[in-house]
């Protein structure tokens, strides 16, 4: 049953997020020269970065660059992936956040670590701009598939507090019954939509036991963890439909973040949490 406090709760209507890593990635096929790719893009797009350094795929952090997934979208083998050199964009000059754009011969990621979070709106409307960029330049280009994914979370202190903000529905960790407590735990599920060009999503919960200092008390005590990662995903075939349908690559972007993943969003957390994190 539909809870129509929450749904009367729109994004815009939140005054803090948790979801405080935000990652946009598309594969694609047709770039034969990234290394021209990226000096066109750094011609275009002068106004939004301030260094661009080169590294390896291989020295990418593999949970946020899924070489797996790439290899498989592309049917290509994944060492040629993690062989290829990748052009990072960094020090960006538009929004208050920390951004990093990373350009290879495959894929292209947009990492946002929030540092003063107003919504992804600008971030948004910029990956699209450069998709539309890599569409226009690259003769042969072909998005295999397109992500958008945030990751986000809060440290507690006292089990019972973490269903203050999250629904137990979804984040079981409770063991009062039991002689035994969870140290780690973690909750996976992998989601579609009743549209069959809907994205597909991943939906992970994990919770996590460490050791927190705490300055005021100036000791180290019992800490957990609770961490929400959404993860979704279109398929070329799905973005191929949508396009055909009228859409583009914004418009898609705004439904999966307006849409797809604020309902997850809200079904995750509690009422609670949302009426005293939104406006009014």
């Amino acid at each position: 049953m539909r809870n129509q406090v929450k749904d009367q709760i729109k994004r815009e209507d939140l005054k803090e997020n948790i979801m405080k890593r935000i990652i946009f990635s598309v594969n694609y096929q047709g770039v034969v020269a990234p290394n021209i790719i990226s000096s066109l893009f750094a011609t275009k797009f002068e106004k939004y970065f301030g260094v661009m350094e080169t590294t390896y795929a291989d020295q990418l952090d593999h949970d946020i660059y899924n070489f797996n997934e790439i290899s498989d979208t592309l049917s290509i083998p994944k060492r040629e992936i993690e062989n290829q050199e990748v052009y990072r964009f960094s020090e960006n000059k538009f929004g208050k956040d920390y951004v990093i754009l990373d350009i290879s011969k495959y894929f292209s990621t947009m990492l946002i670590e929030c540092v003063q979070y107003e919504g992804i709106d600008l971030y948004l409307d910029f990956f699209s701009e450069y998709i539309n960029f890599l569409d226009e330049e690259i003769s042969f280009f072909k998005a295999k598939a397109l992500r958008l994914r945030k990751l986000g979370g809060s440290i507690f202190f006292e089990t019972g507090e973490i269903f203050n903000n999250f629904e137990k529905e979804y984040f079981n960790f409770d063991f009062e019954e039991s002689i035994y407590r969870s140290k780690r735990s973690i909750y996976k599920d992998m989601l579609e939509c009743a549209d069959q060009n809907g994205p597909i999503i991943n939906y992970v919960r994990s919770f996590d036991t460490g050791d927190y200092y705490d300055s005021k008390r100036d000791e180290i005590i019992r800490a957990f963890q609770v961490l929400l990662d959404i993860d979704s995903s279109y398929s070329e075939e799905a973005l191929d439909a949508l396009i055909k349908n009228g859409g583009n690559i914004k418009a898609i972007l705004e439904n999966t973040n307006n849409v797809h993943l604020f309902e997850i969003f809200k079904m995750s957390v509690t009422e609670q949490f949302l009426k005293s994190n939104s406006h009014g």
